[in-house]
């Protein structure tokens, strides 16, 4: 989940122009997000020019297997952590590669 920081955000709008899915929009000059559009293709924070969009840390997410009862069921769940997994992981090698 991306949140943005009240802190940094300038309300510039340049996350608003890259969000693909509309789920950024800037209201009294701070960008909001709306998670239930957001796809975390992570273009917001790249191009962010006050580093004011970020991961949100902390809370982890506790996911619910006790329903589950079939491997076939719990190998759904685990593909769609390994989709987040490598979302967060494409993301921090762009961040690695913006500095070289």
């Amino acid at each position: 989940m991306l949140v943005v920081d009240d802190k940094y955000c300038t309300g510039c709008k340049v996350c608003e122009k890259n969000c693909p899915t509309g789920a950024i929009k800037v209201f009294g000059r701070k960008a909001r997000i709306d998670n239930n559009l957001c796809n975390e293709c992570y273009r917001c924070v790249y191009a962010c020019p006050s580093s004011a969009i970020k991961q949100k840390t902390g809370i982890r997410e506790k996911i619910d297997v006790s329903g589950k009862k079939d491997l076939k069921e719990l190998s759904g769940v685990l593909d769609e952590l390994r989709k987040k997994l490598d979302k967060i992981e494409a993301g921090l090698d762009k961040i690695g590669s913006k500095g070289k």
